[in-house]
């Protein structure tokens, strides 16, 4: 349970950081200012949001129930994984070989019916 609730958070944050990052290239920007543009808009609420939802979950961490203790430290450990995952992980995927993939205006990664037939 701890994982998907944790999941669902980080997913949340990731898919903020990239419809921001193809709003920029729809607007023309290269992937690297596209990428530099949605971690300075999404990366300062990213944070925020980790902050405050761990900030309230570490409350339980101090709960006489075991489980809810443990539940908490986990989803604590979680989210700050998640964090760095989509603050650091995420833009450097975005700025390596695999960023072409993300983006909708490079042709190199989409097929035609030419590679079928």
């Amino acid at each position: 349970m701890t994982a998907s609730v944790a999941m669902g958070v980080a997913i949340d944050d990731t898919l903020h950081f990239l419809t921001f990052l193809h709003r920029r290239l729809d607007a023309g920007l290269s992937r690297g200012e596209s990428v530099l543009r949605a971690h300075g808009h999404c990366g300062r609420a990213m944070a925020q949001t980790t902050l405050v939802c761990g900030a309230g979950l570490a409350l339980f961490a101090f709960c006489a129930f075991v489980p809810m203790a443990r539940f908490a430290w986990m989803m604590v450990v979680l989210l700050a994984a998640a964090l760095v995952g989509d603050l650091v992980r995420l833009p450097a995927i975005l700025l390596g070989p695999l960023g072409k993939y993300f983006d909708p205006r490079d042709p190199s990664h989409t097929y035609s019916n030419n590679h079928f037939s």
